[in-house]
């Protein structure tokens, strides 16, 4: 407390000899992590509680004027190189920030003590026999680090570490760019879920949801099989393991685009396999063993234990007549743990009916036929032709069943031409066999009861391919709704900014070579209209080389749920430029469903299942592939006085759920 303004400070200073002391460094006794260690003694957590370092903080925060105070190792290079640039003094700033943060270390040092010591008794680490909540709650937490948005872009956030060295808050971030409130939230996910289990696991986290979650003898073969169970969603994944991550895990990991990978720690191998993804994060995560989950509530917080008690077969009891094999008591284990933390579907069901949209899913599918016997099998449209043997062995299977069988019906919304020829060539069989293939396909369509058509391009084309099995099934269509759209009562109502959004993946079918060669000419005459590409695949490197020439273009790629959910919600003008190919056409078009819900106007081509619904309600329609019609489609778009908005006539209600609806009516009316 030597103040240098004080005549009798410096006299006694003087008097006794004593050196003026400039600056203080203290790292306090580490506390937080000696009480977070598991099976820590009572003596240990009391020897751990720093006495003369708060004093010493203290007092030189007090005196920040001609003191500097020092408490965290990650100052000490921002305090070198200005110590250094100048003669080595630290402007008065400077010495205030640190005393503020001195006096923040202190008071959630006393804190974290406070917390602690209800928790013991005085004769040792046991814990009280009354309530294990104490009576006041006390958070001490330090800011880890400033975050661009939170999970949604106008939101601002943070993350706080509670100094245990513990958890992904406190996870080291080994290489990558910097993480995001949604990065984490997902990696919290991941790495949970894989605490969860003994045996080697690898979670792949897209958006809170399990992509894939896979056990193994080893990591490489966890990783594997979680990839299989859907190889797309994983794209853009964040992925959790329990054990540390090797060479040959790294090498397979490493071909997939993935945000995060969260792991107990990486050997060298596996960083030197990751170096060259420069933007993939790797963080290495110490296991916290976390004894209460806390929520907020508008005026406080509930809390609670953590439910990390394991489900075992003795806490189960069989009430159907058949018991579960072993093999069948094992997957429902695994079940149960992966649905404990999220609220995902592993096989789509509604009562008295099976919906089967991934292929994995099929034998599952077959046996829940013979199980469950459902009234309703819902299937992936005929005109899916890499799916179709399992599609129609599935149909096969239900007529077995004979008086009992379900309706067996699928959403159709396949848009390429059955007049140009099926695309069969899908299955990659000799060419010998088309002739026979195509006739079996036409046959095959006598299986299904029903087909709920999502668009009049969608009709037309299987009654063009197999007008026989159409004409007998029962039909039923979604014209007049533009399918999977949210009700209109969702989407807000908002000015537009003066943007054209292109939100789909960067390869050539989508048409974004006919959008890059358009945009110039739109450009040349609207200099107040910018154009936004999100999406992701192997024209990226493409696409950014030619953006990084406009100054009036943007590039996101790979973004987040949230991130299109704001970009949608801004713009004016959507663009899906979709061309045919060999074997594909625009069936609808994500990004046109989502910029209609969003209130923006559409420019599309005549490629899309909604070509004529668009036109009729004021959206631009032009030629696949020609980039001239394309810019004057825009250019009209962009000067129109009112641009056009159909969010009035889309759909209450999802259309996939009116089809389903429908088809449970068909199976009530053939029982009856």
């Amino acid at each position: 407390l030597h103040r240098r303004d004080v005549a009798g400070h410096r006299a006694a200073v003087e008097e006794h000899g004593i050196p003026p002391i400039d600056m203080v460094v203290v790292n306090l006794y580490a506390f937080e992590q000696t009480a977070a260690k598991p099976g820590v003694n009572f003596e240990e957590i009391i020897e751990n509680i720093d006495i003369g370092g708060p004093s010493m903080v203290r007092s030189a925060a007090k005196n920040f004027h001609d003191v500097a105070i020092v408490t965290s190792p990650s100052d000490y290079t921002a305090i070198a190189e200005e110590m250094k640039a100048s003669g080595g003094t630290l402007s008065l700033e400077t010495k205030w920030r640190l005393a503020q943060k001195a006096f923040a270390t202190t008071a959630a040092y006393d804190s974290a003590i406070a917390s602690t010591l209800p928790k013991l008794s005085p004769n040792g680490a046991a814990p009280k026999a009354a309530t294990p909540f104490p009576d006041a709650l006390r958070f001490s937490l330090a800011k880890v680090m400033d975050l661009r948005y939170g999970e949604n872009p106008h939101q601002k956030a943070a993350m706080y570490s509670d100094g245990s060295g513990r958890g992904v808050a406190n996870g080291k971030q080994l290489q990558g760019k910097e993480l995001s409130f949604n990065n984490i939230v997902d990696m919290q996910a991941a790495w949970e879920l894989a605490q969860e289990f003994e045996e080697p696991v690898c979670a792949i986290i897209k958006h809170t949801n399990p992509a894939g979650t896979a056990t193994g003898k080893n990591l490489v073969e966890a990783y594997k099989k979680a990839l299989e169970a859907d190889p797309v969603t994983a794209f853009g994944g964040v992925v959790g393991v329990n054990r540390p991550i090797d060479g040959a895990t790294a090498e397979e990991m490493a071909r997939l685009f993935l945000e995060v990978i969260a792991a107990p720690s990486f050997d060298a191998a596996a960083k030197e396999k990751f170096a060259a993804k420069k933007n993939l994060r790797l963080v290495e995560v110490n296991k916290a063993d976390d004894k209460w989950v806390m929520k907020h509530v508008s005026g406080g917080m509930l809390v609670q234990d953590v439910d990390m008690r394991p489900l075992t077969p003795a806490d189960l009891k069989v009430v159907s007549e058949r018991k579960p094999t072993d093999e069948e008591m094992r997957a429902m284990l695994f079940a149960w743990k992966i649905h404990r933390d999220f609220d995902e579907d592993l096989l789509d069901t509604l009562p008295g009916s099976v919906l089967v949209r991934r292929t994995r899913f099929f034998p599952l599918a077959a046996r829940v036929l013979f199980s469950k016997a459902p009234r309703v099998l819902e299937l992936p449209e005929p005109m899916w032709y890499r799916y179709w043997p399992s599609t129609v062995a599935l149909a096969a299977l239900a007529r077995i069943r004979g008086a009992q069988r379900p309706v067996v019906g699928s959403v159709a919304m396949e848009n390429f031409p059955a007049r140009r020829g099926l695309a069969l060539r899908q299955l990659r069989l000799p060419r010998v066999l088309d002739p026979l293939l195509r006739f079996a396909w036409r046959r095959s369509l006598n299986l299904w009861d029903a087909f709920f058509f999502m668009s009049e391009a969608a009709s037309e084309n299987y009654h063009d391919a197999a007008p026989k099995a159409i004409n007998r099934a029962n039909v039923e269509h979604g014209l007049e709704l533009v399918p999977a759209c949210p009700s209109c009562e969702l989407t807000p109502a908002m000015s537009r900014e003066r943007v054209v959004l292109y939100a789909a993946q960067f390869i050539a079918r989508k048409g974004i070579d006919t959008l890059l060669d358009a945009w110039p000419a739109v450009s040349a005459q609207l200099d107040d209209w910018e154009l936004r590409l999100a999406g992701f695949g192997p024209l990226t490197p493409r696409v950014r080389d030619w953006a990084a020439t406009r100054s009036e273009v943007t590039v996101a790629v790979a973004p987040t749920r949230a991130e299109l959910h704001e970009a949608f919600r801004r713009a004016a003008i959507v663009v899906l430029p979709s061309r045919e190919t060999e074997w594909w056409r625009e069936q609808i078009g994500y990004p046109i469903l989502e910029g209609l819900s969003h209130g923006c106007a559409v420019v599309t081509t005549e490629d899309t299942g909604l070509a004529e619904w668009l036109r009729s309600h004021g959206q631009e329609v032009v030629p696949a592939g020609d980039s001239s019609a394309l810019a004057d489609a825009l250019l009209r778009m962009c000067t129109r006085p009112e641009r056009p908005s159909a969010v009035a006539d889309l759909p209450e209600e999802d259309t996939r759920h009116v089809a389903e609806r429908w088809f449970s009516l068909l199976a009530r009316e053939r029982d009856a």
